[in-house]
């Protein structure tokens, strides 16, 4: 597995990564596949890439996504008027906001490793309040996959992240902030790492209806893995019984010539 290499360039998934990450996901949440993922891209450990602020988590899962599978993305939304089933696409690109790394030019050189090492503290003020906070990581989203409500996900994570707490310069517990608060806390998250909270603007041809969807790239990229997972098991399958090939050497060829196999075998 990637992760015993050292950190370097990303590199695109290949057809052996995805079926072993796709196998491991089974026994994993959905934050532990997406460090999974990127553990085989990279080759860096866990732990730097678990501390890494979302934003900047998924700016790495968007352009692997990118270098594996292609600039374009597919997706659809229900149309919260009329629930009329509405299909979008869009690149990588469109998506892909300023103020991060030029993730180009560091999947051909060997900065990766100390490219996403910025998690400084950061200030501000409310009212009377003053906090001193972080961005959120992965291990802060694992430890609230078991929160009974969104309202209780969203205390423990800006919990987590209060690094100090003070009203008129009285330090109290970051778990009595009045709720207005915290609204401001999250919104101050947001505004300093805005990948990792993607708008889609969408118009539905039914009802011309305009709306905001979340796109979560986490998600997404996990259900074309687990497809793709599913397609390349098949293909396994079928040259296997038709050339009694091992699966190592059927999934170490390219794409195109295990589709021209198939393509002889299917007729």
């Amino acid at each position: 597995m990637a992760t015993g290499m050292m950190p370097g360039p990303m590199r695109p998934l290949s057809a052996a990564d995805v079926l072993h990450a796709w196998e491991l996901g089974q026994r994993q949440h959905a934050v532990e596949r997406m460090l999974t993922l990127l553990m085989f891209s990279t080759g860096a450990p866990r732990s730097r890439l678990a501390g890494l602020p979302i934003g900047q988590r998924d700016a790495l899962l968007l352009f692997l996504r990118e270098i594996t599978l292609g600039p374009q993305l597919e997706s659809s939304a229900s149309c919260p008027q009329c629930s009329q089933q509405v299909e979008f696409r869009f690149n990588a690109a469109d998506i892909r906001l300023s103020g991060y790394p030029d993730l180009q030019l560091l999947a051909h050189t060997d900065q990766l490793a100390g490219a996403f090492d910025q998690h400084s503290p950061i200030s501000g003020e409310f009212g009377a309040y003053r906090l001193i906070f972080r961005l959120p990581d992965s291990d802060d989203l694992a430890a609230i996959v078991n929160a009974q409500s969104i309202d209780e996900a969203q205390r423990r994570l800006l919990s987590r992240c209060i690094l100090d707490a003070r009203k008129e310069d009285e330090q109290i517990d970051p778990a009595d902030l009045p709720s207005d608060v915290l609204a401001w806390l999250g919104e101050r998250i947001a505004q300093a790492d805005p990948q990792g909270d993607i708008l889609i603007d969408l118009s539905c041809p039914n009802c011309d209806h305009r709306w905001q969807s979340i796109f979560d790239i986490s998600t997404f990229f996990w259900r074309e893995i687990a497809a793709l997972s599913k397609r390349l098991l098949q293909d396994v399958h079928t040259l296997a019984t038709a050339y009694s090939w091992s699966e190592e050497t059927i999934l170490n060829m390219t794409a195109v010539r295990r589709q021209a196999y198939l393509e002889m075998v299917l007729g």
